[in-house]
């Protein structure tokens, strides 16, 4: 556990967190942004800008993490957002309602911790998101992958 005795705070970034991995990561990717995008969508859709592509050796793991800060300017909205691995789902869908009507603030970010031990080769990593009702605006988001060897 020496990695592990490493990390002596109840936060960390997730370059961080690829730092005290040194020895173990093989690769790792990341993406982020701060421009304000919005969506109507009832059906997933991508984030734009929130794509990450790794390379994954035989028998190595990814570790994605995908976090996204939601607001919205309506009296209530529903949205969700998921990780998808080569566009097919990952892990579980996020999911928040809030009666909040305010597009500056951040009403809530939505995140996600992802292991997973895909086949060899070039994978992309996405944020979707959608929205059961009215607008949903996306103040930021992250989306981060941690290529390891699995030991």
């Amino acid at each position: 556990m020496a990695y592990a005795d490493s990390i002596s705070t109840a936060y960390a970034t997730m370059d961080a967190v690829a730092a005290l991995l040194n020895g173990l990561t093989v690769a790792y990717g990341s993406a982020s942004n701060a421009t304000i995008r919005n969506t109507t969508s009832a059906s997933y859709t991508d984030r734009t800008d929130a794509s990450v592509t790794v390379t994954v050796g035989t028998g190595e793991i990814c570790i994605v993490y995908a976090d996204m800060s939601l607001s919205h300017s309506n009296a209530t909205v529903v949205s969700d957002m998921r990780v998808v691995q080569d566009g097919s789902l990952i892990g579980t869908t996020a999911s928040w309602t809030s009666v909040r009507a305010d597009t500056s603030g951040r009403d809530i970010s939505l995140s996600k911790l992802i292991v997973v031990a895909p086949a060899a080769g070039a994978h992309t990593y996405k944020i979707q998101w959608e929205t059961a009702s009215n607008t949903v605006y996306s103040l930021n988001f992250g989306l981060y992958c941690i290529v390891v060897q699995n030991t």
